[in-house]
């Protein structure tokens, strides 16, 4: 065992790079450690001494360099655990020198780590020294909450293995975690040459967009394979799927029109029955919406195509991904039809009955002569009108104060319902408008960077203000955080130089609630005045700021909003529907499960089966309660490896399909039961 003294330990995040690319990445490292280790010598035991490997708070980002105490150091890579809901597995290798057996591996917290909210999913994987394939199976995963004990043992089941790997995934909610010991038990070295395989040096995604340093079931390892899946796909998809409940044309609830005196528009409305709140479908029957987002081949730009030489230009199409490769490969000349029929008769398969937000793009017009079935049509603005600069506050909101702001919208709104011809459709659920507008307090934020000599919203801004404080207004600058010497000199760029209290973001949101209050009424104005027949189904409002949702419920006919709570937050929409007399819809949620290399958010579930419980779960949860419409799924499929829209951050695992197209069965069994059920859940 002498040997093992200075074998390597590698720590490598979720976005490990080739040694080429990652110099560019080093700009986002915060912070660098030294952490020195020791291996402890014992008769059939092999520890790991990490006395200051207490690196994992949430918030943290930064890099860990290892030092095994001998000439060589490990390599430096880059990790991050929280930020913002994302969460991204840190990932611990462990290169035993030759191939082992393994009895159970111990991890440690140290005794005086003072955080007791440490938890996280943890997960095992390993491999013989003589598997060249470089692919990790998983083993093991479990949840290791700190504050209930100080000791983990993953018990290995490992025959023979050379490498083994941790997997953490923390919780959101975790306040810190530590692992100041791994132990190695019941070692028993195998004979044989070494070899020469390097893990690190292996490239991390392969040709089909998936993960190369795991192994799992349904994984693909040549293109006869995707072919072979495409038939069979366009086989089992060949008749259309029927709700497994009397419905209309759209959908509805067949009878309950007649059942409650219900009258049908040809659109879709929302009223209020028997105390609760229902979409009535173009024929007049009760609708609960369950839909699906981002049903769409291309589009959203989910493609990080420099990360393989093999898909390098590969395609004629604009935007190229490894999922828009997989498809061509699967269905040949006719991918894009053939595509959209099976994706449609799945989503119809799974009792969805809508389609959600970003699947209008390649599925409007295509989709009603496969598959006519209710959609969303997401409006944009910031193309059209000046939006204030965003520096974290979330996306863009416009100035709702310029020149000629009513006018512009109106150009917005008519140009792309134009371009759609979606004025006269009774399949049209309704329109969203922009997306997760941030009307809280940090927009306030946003606002006070402004120059008012540019931007009329500041100009508002700094009138309200001594419209406001008054004579006082000194007092409330202090308060605030701003310096300023007069009012005029709050014109300027200013930024506050403490974080709020709660106070003072009760009186910034006076200020959003003031904006929000503008927004939505020309939105709503210049909306029905372009499309009289459709609902309103607001922005999908991003966050929970009192008098930003009062203005809210005034406008919109129906309040979205998106929450990916793995639970039903019953506390916040009781709130939100105690400040407006208005149904709300789910826009989006989704759930994320550990694996195949890509991230989290919010909360990571072991498996498929575990996450597909939590959905049922939640979806009968939802359906229960009155003032609520629908929800909305995020989304079909899988985010890419590579990142989403170019930021290779956002690889989060959220889908139905993966990047090969396949579908994860548990969800989809989750879905079908629960959606076939949801008129015994909602009880008209």
């Amino acid at each position: 065992m002498n040997k093992m003294l200075s074998l390597p330990l590698i720590i490598l995040g979720l976005l490990m790079l080739p040694t080429t690319d990652f110099s560019a990445e080093k700009t986002q490292v915060e912070r660098v450690e030294a952490v020195g280790y020791r291996f402890v010598d014992q008769p059939g035991k092999l520890s790991l001494k990490i006395p200051t490997l207490d690196f994992l708070k949430k918030g943290d980002a930064g890099a860990i360099l290892i030092d095994d105490e001998s000439d060589t150091d490990a390599d430096f890579y880059y990790w991050e655990s929280i930020s913002g809901g994302s969460i991204k597995p840190i990932r611990i290798l462990f290169d035993l020198g030759s191939d082992s057996e393994l009895t159970c591996i111990c991890l440690f917290r140290g005794r005086h780590f003072s955080d007791k909210k440490g938890k996280a999913l943890i997960r095992l994987l390993g491999m013989s020294g003589d598997d060249k394939s470089g692919e990790l199976s998983v083993f093991k995963a479990v949840v290791w909450d700190q504050a209930e004990k100080n000791e983990l043992v993953l018990e290995t089941g490992l025959s023979v293995c050379r490498y083994v790997e941790l997997e953490i995934y923390l919780f959101r909610e975790s306040g810190g975690f530590q692992i100041s010991e791994v132990s190695f038990t019941g070692i028993k070295l195998q004979s044989g040459a070494e070899t020469s395989l390097s893990l690190r040096d292996r490239p991390w995604v392969d040709c089909y967009g998936q993960y190369k340093r795991e192994r799992w079931n349904s994984k693909i390892y040549s293109d006869a394979e995707i072919r072979e899946l495409g038939k069979k796909d366009l086989l089992s998809n060949s008749k259309l799927p029927e709700l497994p409940y009397p419905h209309d044309r759209y959908g509805g609830l067949d009878g309950t029109g007649k059942a409650f005196g219900l009258t049908g528009t040809g659109f879709f409305r929302v009223q209020k029955v028997n105390g609760k709140w229902w979409f009535i479908t173009p024929e007049g029957n009760l609708f609960f919406a369950l839909g699906m987002d981002g049903v769409l081949v291309k589009g959203r730009s989910m493609f990080m195509d420099k990360y393989s030489d093999a898909y390098t230009n590969s395609c004629t199409m604009k935007e190229e991904s490894y999922y828009f490769n997989n498809v061509k490969t699967k269905y040949g000349k006719s991918f894009l039809e053939d595509w959209l029929r099976v994706s449609l008769f799945r989503v119809r398969s799974w009792n969805f009955n809508t389609l959600g937000k970003w699947s209008n793009e390649i599925a409007w017009h295509k989709g009603k002569s496969v598959l006519p079935i209710p959609y969303t049509f997401v409006l944009r603005l910031d193309k059209f009108v000046p939006m204030i600069p965003n520096r974290g506050s979330g996306n863009p909101v416009p100035d709702v104060f310029s020149q000629d702001i009513t006018k512009k919208v109106r150009n917005a709104v008519e140009a792309q319902i134009n371009e759609k011809g979606s004025r006269n459709d009774p399949w049209l659920l309704g329109y969203m408008v922009s997306n997760e507008e941030p009307f809280n307090w940090r927009l306030v934020r946003d606002i006070l960077a402004l120059d008012g000599r540019n931007w009329p919203v500041k100009r508002r801004f700094v009138d309200w203000f001594n419209e406001k404080y008054g004579a006082g207004w000194r007092k409330a600058a202090k308060r605030w955080g701003v310096l300023a010497h007069s009012p005029q000199e709050l014109l300027s760029p200013v930024n506050l130089k403490k974080r709020p209290s709660n106070r003072v973001k009760k009186e910034m949101e006076s200020f959003v609630g003031l904006m929000a209050g503008r927004y939505f009424e020309i939105v709503s104005q210049e909306l029905r005045r372009a499309d009289p027949n459709h609902l309103y189904l607001g922005n999908s409002m991003g966050g929970n700021c009192e008098e930003s949702w009062r203005a809210y419920g005034r406008f919109v006919d129906v309040a979205s909003i998106d929450n990916y709570s793995p639970v039903l937050n019953s506390k916040l929409f009781d709130r939100l529907a105690g400040w407006i007399d208005r149904p709300i819809l789910v826009a989006e949620h989704g759930l994320t499960a550990a694996g195949r290399g890509l991230s989290g958010w919010g909360r990571v579930f072991a498996n498929g089966t575990e996450r597909a419980e939590i959905y049922a779960k939640y979806i009968k949860d939802l359906a229960s309660y009155p003032y609520m419409v629908g929800n909305f799924y995020y989304i079909y499929r899988d985010h890419e490896i590579a990142g989403k829209d170019g930021h290779f951050l956002k690889n989060w695992a959220f889908g139905f399909v993966d990047v090969t197209d396949q579908v994860d069965q548990a969800m989809a069994r989750a879905a079908r039961e629960v959606h076939g059920m949801i008129y015994e859940i909602r009880k008209p």
